[in-house]
């Protein structure tokens, strides 16, 4: 690596210009909302912290505009503190945001299917975040994992069948 260059700079020669956002900043967006100042639930990559899945909400429809998130786990109710280096401040939500936040994930989702018919948005979370991972290879995959099959949070995929915890008591 040339010394003159930066870590972008010599990223860019290697990868293909218009995948370097993609490779970078892998998240996918489960859904969002404008009402009551936005939110987006949002999974992304977390090879670093396997054992320990979580999902993201801001505290407004685009994730790059807002000032605030949350990092919750799928499988308890307690919320992940890590150090943010966007800026963003750590955010506990409130009674209002807790009920958008359910009502978000009890909404089907616009654009994901299991069994001809569409999947709410925290199945398509857990399946985001299986996909993600990289513990399914497809969506399809992602219905032959189920919470009888699930021996370790550590290695397996989240079951598409996992209970939502109820994220009122959080």
């Amino acid at each position: 690596m040339n010394k003159d260059k930066t870590l972008k700079e010599t990223i860019l020669e290697i990868l293909d210009e218009k995948l370097y956002p993609v490779y970078l900043e892998e998240m996918s967006t489960i859904t969002t909302d404008r009402v009551d100042g936005g939110m987006c639930i949002v999974v992304n990559r977390s090879e670093f912290r396997k054992g320990n899945p979580y999902f993201k909400v801001v505290n407004h429809n685009s994730f790059d505009k807002a000032t605030k998130i949350a990092r919750i786990s799928f499988l308890d109710l307690k919320y992940i503190i890590h150090k943010n280096t966007d800026g963003k401040e750590n955010w506990i939500l409130n009674i209002k945001e807790k009920k958008q936040l359910v009502k978000l994930f009890n909404q089907k989702s616009t654009n994901i299917f299991r069994n001809g018919k569409r999947m709410s948005n925290w199945e398509k979370a857990i399946a985001q975040y299986n996909l993600e991972n990289r513990l399914i290879g497809d969506v399809e995959e992602a219905e032959d994992k189920k919470l009888k099959d699930t021996k370790d949070f550590e290695t397996d995929p989240l079951p598409i069948d996992l209970p939502m915890p109820n994220y009122m008591k959080l």
